[in-house]
């Protein structure tokens, strides 16, 4: 039986169909009753387990505010370079109300939220979903009262909330606005702006099954990168901030060149790490089958579940250090059930063995690149500044010795090495496989035609990603062979990418050395190391942190009011 009469039915489709983001406030106060009514119908919102994670922050000091819109306003400068092409229409953009707007509240997480178990297990982002519910609830309450409101997510979650003195574990995810407006918008900004339009409802409801709404060629075009080599208007500020320390000149040795080239990254005198994640893709290698690894093929699907189970040298170094980690199913040839830390975007059951014939098709080349950059550009949406990037697969090591070989132009005997462990005859038989490959097809210096023909699904999809990361200004955190193999894959195609790498370490492996050297590069570690995983980028990242922390926090001799050298 249905309690609600027609009228009561319409006006609520109606209030949804005429919900508006408002960035335009009239100066008027909103009365305390009808903030408490908004309020009240924010709390009413449905939760997961019931915790009812939101919190909300009511910003009535005037200084706090003015702290808050310049947070907002350093954070849309940013992100209007991260677009590239669209920065200037983006800026035109008034993207928040942040001071106009009658109240200013801020939407957070609760802290201690890993003690609510029920429903988060294998969805812990359910805490998220839960806190969007209670602002929409609040949205479409203040539209009934005729209340404007605007969700602002451009900030940096850990500055805004230190500056609400939030405890560890809490999280801002939204500024909201609310106020009276003299209209509201006919369409969403954004489509009257021509930023984006509604997309039909009938590509986003599947029967059953996942539908791949677009067509063969949208699948299997070749992306494009438009990256921006560094710029060096801030070098000479960023050195004279770095010589201006306490310490002698070149005192703290490579960690002033690391923090040097972070602030040229991100293009600030105070660069910020956010969000550190590290991708470690899998996939798996035809080549195997020919006997180049020692180990055998299941033993790639058989390493993703020790990822997944926390067991993994990446795993207990990513922890150590606050890393994220990401498995990315690229192609291991297994199936695996869902898991919050496992990324099925499974191309094929490993590739084809190159030995006898192309390890991919160029669409299945073209759809993994294309893959990494959509996977990395979620990681940079949600936050993170960082990337580092790792693998799994028996047999890329022989997939990175062709690459190396080929688009290198190096003698093969150059680029391989023992991989996982091959004895003195396994390593001949390696070289003479790799060898015959090569010789018998015709590949050229064409980064995407050598990357189909010998390499892998997990290196093509790490290619994407890291030229997705350069394009969007993050530091890249590049591992060990098998990652430089890919990267040299990447400057092939876009050599900008190079200035956004940090090297983490040189592999035990045979050919890393020399491939460092071929891109120019000086790696932070030397440990002897030819794990893979990861493990190299993962244990580098507190030299970033370092670098960062004292170019910020280490006092300058004329704050700290210390004597420099007698000239």
């Amino acid at each position: 039986m249905n309690e609600f009469s027609i009228d009561d039915i319409e006006a609520v489709y109606k209030v949804i169909a005429e919900r508006r983001d408002i960035r335009h406030f009239l100066p008027d106060p909103i009365a305390p009753e009808l903030l408490d009514r908004l309020l009240h119908a924010a709390h009413f919102a449905p939760s997961v387990g019931f915790m009812q994670p939101w919190r909300f922050i009511r910003v009535s000091d005037s200084a706090l505010r003015a702290s808050i819109h310049r947070l907002v306003e350093e954070e849309r400068i940013n992100t209007a370079h991260a677009l590239h092409e669209r920065e200037d229409e983006f800026m035109r953009l008034k993207v928040e109300g942040v001071r106009e707007c009658g109240e200013l509240l801020v939407a957070a997480l609760m802290d201690r939220r890993e003690e609510h178990v029920f429903g988060r297990r294998t969805l812990p982002e359910m805490d998220l979903a839960s806190v969007a519910c209670a602002i929409q609830n609040m949205w479409l309450a203040a539209r009934a009262e005729g209340i404007g409101m605007g969700w602002v997510s451009l900030f940096d979650p850990a500055k805004l909330g230190l500056l609400l003195g939030m405890p560890m574990g809490a999280k801002p995810v939204a500024i909201l606005c609310l106020g009276h407006v003299e209209a509201f918008y006919p369409k969403p900004m954004l489509e009257l702006e021509g930023w984006a339009k509604r997309q039909k409802l009938q590509d986003m409801v599947y029967e059953n099954v996942w539908r791949n709404t677009h067509t063969t060629t949208e699948t299997t075009a070749v992306k494009q990168f438009a990256i921006t080599p560094l710029s060096g208007a801030l070098s000479d500020q960023l050195q004279h901030k770095i010589d201006n320390k306490t310490k002698p000149l070149g005192a703290l040795g490579k960690l002033e060149v690391l923090a040097k080239k972070i602030g040229r990254i991100q293009n600030t005198l105070s660069p910020r790490l956010r969000e550190p994640v590290m991708l470690v893709f899998a996939g798996d290698h035809g080549i195997a089958e020919s006997g180049v690894s020692p180990y055998p093929q299941a033993v790639t699907g058989q390493m993703v579940l020790n990822f997944l189970a926390g067991g993994a040298a990446i795993n207990v170094l990513a922890r150590q250090n606050g890393i994220s980690l990401r498995v990315i199913d690229a192609g291991v040839n297994a199936d695996f059930s869902a898991h919050p830390e496992l990324v099925h975007a499974k191309v094929g059951k490993g590739t084809r063995n190159f030995l006898h014939e192309p390890a991919m098709t160029a669409a299945q080349c073209n759809a993994s690149i294309a893959k990494g950059a959509e996977l990395v550009k979620q990681e940079i949406d949600n936050g993170s500044n960082v990337v580092a990037f790792g693998e799994m697969g028996i047999g890329n090591t022989s997939s990175a010795a062709a690459l190396m070989c080929i688009l290198g132009q190096f003698p093969l005997e150059a680029c391989i090495g023992r991989g996982t462990g091959l004895d003195d005859a396994g390593l001949i038989r390696k070289r003479e496989i790799i060898q015959q490959a090569i010789a018998s097809r015709s590949v050229g210096n064409d980064a995407r035609e050598a990357l189909a023909a010998f390499g892998g699904f997990e290196i093509a999809m790490m290619v994407g990603g890291m030229l997705q990361a350069a394009e969007s200004s993050a530091v890249l955190l590049i591992d060990g062979f098998i990652v430089t193999a890919a990267l040299l894959v990447a400057f092939k195609m876009e050599p900008a990418v190079l200035d956004y790498c940090v090297f983490s370490h040189q592999s035990d492996e045979s050919g890393h050395a020399r491939l460092l050297r071929h891109l120019g590069a000086e790696p932070l570690l030397n440990l002897d190391m030819r794990l893979g995983e990861g493990t190299g980028a993962a244990l580098a990242y507190p030299l970033l942190a370092a670098a960062v922390n004292f170019l910020n926090d280490m006092a300058s001799f004329d704050s700290a009011g210390v004597s420099k050298k007698a000239q």
